[in-house]
């Protein structure tokens, strides 16, 4: 599919920490749970290809946490670098075991990993039964140097 199909009116006039802190506002009130978002670095304009799909994993991740973790209190963490941006999103809730739910078709975890792919990005998702689970997502990204008004 491709990534205009996938896009985000809120990521277009928001950016990645608007529309990432508009959806945890969102999924707090529709599931009662405590949503914790966190931005920090400074904020800067990503690849759109980058921005959707961390948004993407971002929806999977906190989906999946809201309706399976049993935890009431999740932590969503999106830190820019200069050369990097990161999203974590954190449950206390039952965890699970990842091989095993892979083996047993995984299907939200595949499509994360294949998100991030696409943008030579890297996620990770650590998970135990009973001790909660972490998905981190790290994408490398490159900013265009401007030119100042005057110098050629």
């Amino acid at each position: 599919m491709p990534s205009g199909r996938l896009r985000s009116t809120k990521l277009e006039y928001l950016g990645l920490d608007g529309a990432v802190a508009s959806f945890c506002k969102e999924l707090s009130d529709n599931k009662r749970i405590e949503i914790d978002f966190v931005c920090n670095g400074i904020r800067t304009t990503l690849p759109e290809e980058i921005s959707i799909s961390l948004y993407r994993v971002l929806q999977e991740a906190l989906q999946n946490a809201a309706s399976h973790s049993g935890s009431k209190c999740i932590q969503v963490m999106l830190a820019y670098g200069s050369s990097e941006v990161e999203l974590a999103v954190r449950d206390s809730g039952i965890g699970f075991d990842v091989q095993q739910a892979l083996k047993e078709g995984g299907f939200g975890l595949r499509i994360m990993r294949e998100r991030l792919e696409l943008v030579d990005g890297a996620l990770s998702i650590e998970s135990q039964p009973g001790r909660g689970t972490t998905v981190h997502a790290r994408v490398a990204f490159h900013v265009a140097k401007s030119v100042a008004a005057g110098e050629s």
